[in-house]
């Protein structure tokens, strides 16, 4: 018997079992998936999303303002690199180092007249991006993510925004911080309805709505006495926001993105060609045997460059791609059960401490790649609770200055707020459904969330998602 016929017949009967219990393993899986969320896939989600008439889209308007600008903005936010949520060190109502005053003064020659250009998309009926189609070819796949994706166009937009927020409030500029505030604000709203899709690739708590727009809030509000419409204003936008839906959208828009993705690889020889050279450099060499011997019948290549270690391999083979699917759905629809749990109860059934999915890990082992890629669910989970902490602390922030612009006193308690600048209580998800904690002090008020470690230890910054609100006196006061 040739060493070919040998190989052959060690290796058919494996391979034709591992592609046909994989594929019985996805029927299955896609089974459970359509029992589980009808509507999953991603013409589904696309069907859900509201449409516009071009002429009444604002999202060109964002893409000239991203293509005439970034190059500019690019290289001073490189040459800046602060940090707005610490302030390098300040404390969040002392004025800013004259270095950073100084970066920031350059901006507006950068990126002339950014408010009044974005003030253009905020008159129009909506902003609506750019969603892609199936993924039929590789070609598909890779234009989703040519550069500027929709999520880098947006995130200049809310950097751009945030920075000339901060330089208003360190000059004293009222009115324009409030101008930029409202901005902000609009965009926010009308960018609502997409901005969890899957054109928003990686990334995503990090670069959308209202992330932004909360480390923007918290930072005018210990540097400047705003008015009461503007605060309202600004109050409404934030309170139509939820992120246990945004994160459960986001679990439900990377499974139906991950299912294309991989229903596109088991279908195109190319696209797996493609995929391989993707991946990470250490395993390109191995990879490319697989591919000589599956797309060009090159055995000898194969068992020459592989030898003994053909059977420890196997799983690396195209033909195992079903079973992976499977799997990938099933951990993604366990990430959508939890995150339909209350804040409780997800807790509970995470843990204290993060840790990353030993399924998950597996997973990329088998492709032979550092990580998958979509985000882990557990990170997911969490971060979710941990913005809805600080979205709830921040609209609790805006109502209790509102009250005391009206009453010229801080709120004792949450009763001085509810109904008439609250609907109800604001709740803490890491201690659900307690409602948050409000201190007093002698510079103002603490908002904060007893945080992930579960303790209250009165409102630490990095920790408990808390919100200081200052004494007017006791705002952009110089540095000691």
């Amino acid at each position: 018997m040739s060493i070919l016929a040998l190989a052959l017949s060690l290796t058919a009967g494996p391979l034709v079992f591992i592609w046909l219990q994989g594929k019985a393993d996805l029927a299955r899986a896609l089974a459970e998936t359509d029992a589980l969320d009808p509507g999953w896939r991603w013409e589904d989600l696309v069907a859900q999303v509201p449409q516009v008439p071009p002429d009444q889209n604002g999202w060109p308007v964002l893409e000239r303002f991203h293509r005439d600008y970034f190059n500019d903005y690019h290289s001073w936010h490189q040459d800046v690199r602060f940090d707005t949520t610490r302030l390098a060190g300040t404390r969040a109502n002392e004025r800013l180092p004259p270095e950073w005053v100084q970066r920031l003064e350059l901006l507006p020659g950068l990126v002339p007249d950014a408010l009044g250009t974005l003030e253009q998309a905020t008159r129009s009926r909506a902003i609506h991006p750019p969603l892609h189609g199936p993924f039929r070819s590789w070609n598909d796949y890779e234009a989703n993510y040519a550069f500027p994706t929709p999520a880098s166009v947006y995130r200049m937009v809310c950097e751009v925004l945030g920075y000339h927020a901060l330089l208003f409030a360190e000059k004293g500029q009222i009115e324009e911080l409030e101008r930029c505030l409202l901005v902000h604000a609009h965009l926010a709203e009308q960018m609502a309805p997409y901005q969890l899709l899957p054109s928003f690739p990686h990334g995503l708590f990090h670069s959308l709505e209202p992330v932004n727009l909360l480390l923007t809030v918290r930072c005018s509000l210990n540097r400047a006495v705003l008015s009461e419409r503007t605060l309202a204003r600004v109050q409404s936008v934030l309170e139509r926001f939820d992120f246990d839906s945004l994160s459960l959208q986001l679990i439900r828009s990377e499974r139906a993105r991950f299912h294309q993705l991989l229903t596109l690889l088991e279908t195109d020889a190319e696209a797996w060609r493609q995929w391989l050279k993707r991946r990470d450099r250490h395993h390109i060499d191995l990879e490319m045997l697989f591919a000589r011997l599956f797309f060009e019948g090159d055995w000898r290549s194969f068992l020459d460059g592989c030898g003994s270690r053909l059977e420890e391999q196997v799983s690396q083979y195209r033909i195992a791609i079903y079973g992976w699917h499977a799997e990938c759905l099933r951990l993604q629809n366990e990430w959508y059960q939890l995150q339909q749990l209350s804040p409780r109860e997800r807790l509970a059934k995470l843990g204290p401490t993060p840790v990353v999915d030993e399924r998950l890990l597996k997973l990329a082992r088998r492709w032979g790649v550092s990580r998958l890629p979509y985000p882990d669910g557990d990170y997911l989970l969490r971060i979710s609770l941990s913005w809805q902490a600080r979205l709830a602390s921040v609209v609790a922030a805006l109502a209790a200055e509102r009250y005391r612009l009206r009453h010229g006193v801080w709120p004792r308690d949450w009763s001085d707020l509810v109904p008439h600048f609250l609907r109800e209580a604001p709740r803490d998800p890491y201690d659900w459904p307690n409602p948050l904690k409000l201190s007093h002090h002698a510079d103002g008020i603490t908002i904060y969330s007893i945080g992930k470690d579960l303790k209250d230890d009165g409102g630490h910054h990095d920790r408990d998602s808390s919100v200081q609100l200052y004494n007017p006196s006791q705002r952009n006061i110089s540095r000691p």
